[in-house]
């Protein structure tokens, strides 16, 4: 058992100190194991899963929250220079919102850089036509 626990804390060391992986390359994993637990049809792509998962934060506050609590765990990784135990136990428990997360970033990333132009422009744009709105 304790030689089981010392290959299990080395594993996980050597897992921290490995070199980092793109968003996108996280979120084609996840995406498929998403695929596998059954949670998506086989025919869905990775966008049309982005915009579900929008949709579903729009109409519910409680999933919401949950996914941007895990976009801010994986904002603080980056912030602090990468997981610690804590950040990893956290990520286990909860690995359906990390993947989740994953695609969602993966589209955001991939938006930004397109060719028809960037997210920070469309955002501008929006903000331009609709600079009041009135509630009610």
């Amino acid at each position: 058992m304790r030689l089981e626990t010392q290959r299990r804390e080395a594993r996980t060391l050597e897992a921290f100190q490995s070199p980092k992986w793109d968003t996108k390359t996280v979120a084609g994993h996840n995406f498929t194991w998403l695929k596998s637990r059954e949670e998506l049809p086989e025919s869905t792509n990775l966008r049309e899963y982005a915009g579900m998962l929008l949709h579903r934060m729009v109409l519910d506050g409680e999933f919401a929250s949950t996914l941007c609590r895990m976009l801010d765990l994986w904002k603080a990784w980056g912030e602090n220079g990468g997981m610690r135990k804590s950040d990893l136990s956290s990520l286990q428990e909860d690995q359906l919102s990390f993947a989740q997360a994953s695609v969602l970033l993966s589209i955001i990333k991939d938006t930004s850089g397109a060719m028809a132009g960037t997210l920070s422009m469309d955002l501008q744009e929006c903000m331009r036509m609709w600079r009041t709105v009135r509630l009610g």
